[in-house]
């Protein structure tokens, strides 16, 4: 009967984690060599990869979008000669079956900096999906998404020992969380996730119908 996504105990974990997560995140931007010039030089570089990590993806985005749908932008993008019919949003499985199109390394040749306050060339899953399906496409896709997900968390709530709606939840989870890198169904590691899970839950639901059958037996 809880509906909270939080509470005092979930806070206090994700407090203390930042805490002791940060330095290791600052620690591993120094790895990279950005300290080796002077404490202002370094902290001016720390603040460039923090701010590019954490919200560059979403002014990339938008400036792509402007690009394509208002007509200004401060950077100039490609447009593609061909339609991608969901090469971007389902790239692991037209790999799978011999699709050879050229992907830059990182997905996108455009690097989008401000001011060299931020730059990144991650531009969210939904640039992809808007250049497979265009938008109104896309709100179709999230549309469909959203009641195949919706339909696996009824399940797995009402079925007595679910296999096929836990992991698709699972990889709802995976799926939304990569959104603001790129969509997760570029890589096939999701897929071998998907099937490994059902794998093992549908073994260990015949395995506790069969032990129980024993018993009663």
């Amino acid at each position: 009967g809880s509906y909270s996504l939080t509470n005092k105990v979930t806070n206090k974990v994700i407090f203390l984690s930042v805490i002791l997560l940060f330095p290791i995140l600052i620690a591993s931007f120094l790895a990279r060599g950005i300290g080796e010039g002077t404490i202002e030089e370094t902290i001016k570089k720390l603040e460039f990869y923090l701010s590019s990590y954490a919200f560059g993806s979403f002014y990339a985005f938008s400036d792509w979008f402007s690009s394509v749908y208002l007509g200004y932008s401060n950077m100039e993008y490609a447009l593609l000669k061909q339609n991608t019919y969901g090469l971007y949003t389902f790239m692991a499985i037209f790999k799978a079956m011999g699709n050879t199109t050229y992907i830059p390394e990182g997905y996108y040749d455009e690097y989008y900096n401000y001011h060299n306050i931020i730059q990144s060339n991650i531009y969210t899953m939904f640039r992809g999906l808007i250049t497979d399906f265009s938008i109104i496409g896309s709100l179709v896709y999230f549309t469909l998404t959203g009641f195949l997900f919706n339909l696996a968390y009824f399940t797995m709530l009402k079925a007595r020992k679910p296999v096929i709606s836990v992991a698709l939840y699972m990889c709802f989870i995976a799926y939304t969380y990569s959104s603001f890198l790129i969509s997760i169904m570029t890589w096939n590691s999701i897929f071998a996730v998907f099937i490994a899970v059902c794998a093992i839950l549908g073994v260990n639901s015949y395995l506790s119908n069969k032990r129980f059958y024993f018993i009663k037996s």
